[in-house]
């Protein structure tokens, strides 16, 4: 059998079913997972990963209600996006002095509080 690299929208389709049918395994729901670039090739039937590639499953995914995301060089993140929906959604009011400050001002403030 001919290996026949899948397009980005099946590959879309198969990480989304893959979230499903593990969810289905364990009792479930799965709202986010990982996988590594392997993966990826072995999900696409793809001998190599491109960057445009990647891109194109990123809005295929999206079209389909999830997010994707590079982790480190090798992994992808996946997140159903409508689990967003009870997130804190903040506005910029309590940094707006630090905004307003300059970079030696964020600096200063990301050193004092985010820094370890």
């Amino acid at each position: 059998m001919t290996k026949k690299n899948l397009s980005a929208e099946h590959t879309a389709k198969l990480i989304i079913l893959n979230a499903e049918f593990y969810g289905s395994e364990k009792g479930k729901s799965i709202s986010r997972y990982k996988i590594s670039l392997n993966t990826l090739r072995a999900i696409s039937k793809r001998d190599a990963i491109r960057d445009a590639f990647v891109a194109e499953v990123e809005l295929e995914l999206a079209e389909l209600g999830w997010l994707m995301s590079r982790n480190n060089d090798d992994e992808c993140c996946f997140m159903l996006m409508s689990t967003t929906g009870n997130w804190a959604k903040l506005s910029s009011k309590r940094i707006t002095d630090l905004i307003d400050g300059g970079e030696s001002a964020i600096d200063e403030a990301y050193e004092e509080y985010c820094e370890i």
